[in-house]
Order: structure tokens, then sequence, then C-alpha cells
């Protein structure tokens, strides 16, 4: 065997994500609790939401940015500027300021042919009541994503996400983000009413 080139560069680092195995998840109403590793969160939506901009209605449909607070992909919030999205971004403000675990990002709009249609965010900074910030890289997919916040533990009480890197839509210039939710801990096990 011969090798050559074998100095490593930044293309060939991994981006590994570890947690604790999921044991439960209950969904009650827009609330989800789960229980990882023994300890208890729950992802919820309860935040006020600010977007630089919004596309306006077409056809019936609406894209404010309120559409990030449903769970259950019913919308989703579109930029209106011009361009591709890069730069675009949302302000987040908790109704109770927490210490938060992670946020959940559901990015573009639907799944299948719609989901590619529209462009998508590939990469977004995260800061935390203007002094904590992070970078995350985002795959393109529609299922949920989530982004751990470590280092921090102060309660949040506003969040800037403003997005940096983008996929270009296979029809539509506007970028889609389809849900945000955040992540926070309890300190016990929730009491929790069944849903129908």
């Amino acid at each position: 065997w011969e090798f050559e080139n074998l100095e490593p560069t930044f293309a060939d680092d991994l981006i590994i994500q570890v947690e604790p195995e999921l044991f439960t998840i209950v969904r009650d109403d827009d609330r989800i609790y789960s229980e990882r590793g023994g300890k208890w969160e729950i992802q919820h939506s309860n935040y006020q939401v600010k977007a630089s901009s919004t596309l306006p209605e077409a056809n019936g449909k609406t894209y404010e940015a309120d559409h990030l607070r449903t769970m259950w992909g019913e919308g989703a919030w579109s930029e209106g500027a011009k361009g591709n999205g890069v730069g675009e971004w949302l302000e987040i403000s908790p109704d109770v300021p927490t210490v938060l675990r992670a946020v959940v990002l559901s990015s573009g709009y639907g799944y299948g042919d719609l989901f590619s249609f529209n462009a998508r965010p590939k990469r977004m900074t995260l800061v935390l009541n203007g002094e904590k910030s992070y970078d995350f890289p985002i795959m393109d997919q529609p299922d949920p994503q989530r982004f751990f916040l470590p280092d921090y533990s102060k309660p949040v009480s506003k969040m800037k996400i403003t997005f940096t890197e983008v996929y270009p839509g296979s029809k539509y210039e506007d970028m889609c983000v389809s849900g945000f939710s955040l992540v926070s801990g309890l300190s016990k096990k929730p009491a929790i009413t069944p849903s129908r």
C-alpha cells in the first residue's frame, strides 16, 4: 500500500452529537416531556417571536414568524427580503426566562418536493441574552434537529438567531423554517395530564 497527502484538513472533521438514550416522550397539547438519562425535560414553544422580514400573504397563505410556534408542521415562516435569506434573523423572547438545554429547529417547508422547492437554512448563529454565541450547521432535512446549548447556565430572556448560510431552493428563493421550540430541564418528573 502507498499513502499520500495524509495531512488532515477541516473538511475531514466530523461533528458527533451524543445524548443519553431517550426513555419516554409524552405529548400534552403543545408540550413534549422526555426523560433522558434519568433527567426530565420539556420541549415547548412558550415564547414571542419577531422576524427581520416576512414574505407577504399569497393565495390565502401567510408566512408569519408565529407559524414557528406550532410544533406539528402547520405552516412555516418565510423571510421576505431580497436574496436567498442569508443575514435574515429571528428574535425569540421566552414567556418565562429559563435555563435552556437545547433548541429544536425544523428546517424548510413541508416534505418531499415541497421541501426542496424553497431555500432552507444551512448554518445559523444563535446568541443568548446578547452575550453567549453558538454557531450551528443545519442538515438539509425536514425532520426536527436538536441543537445543544452547553456552558450557559443563566435564564434566557432573549435569543437572536441569524441565518448565515442557506441551501438554495429548486423553485423559489425564499428561505423557510417550519418550527422552532425550546428545551428546558425539569427538577422532577412532571404531573402529566393525558390528552386525546
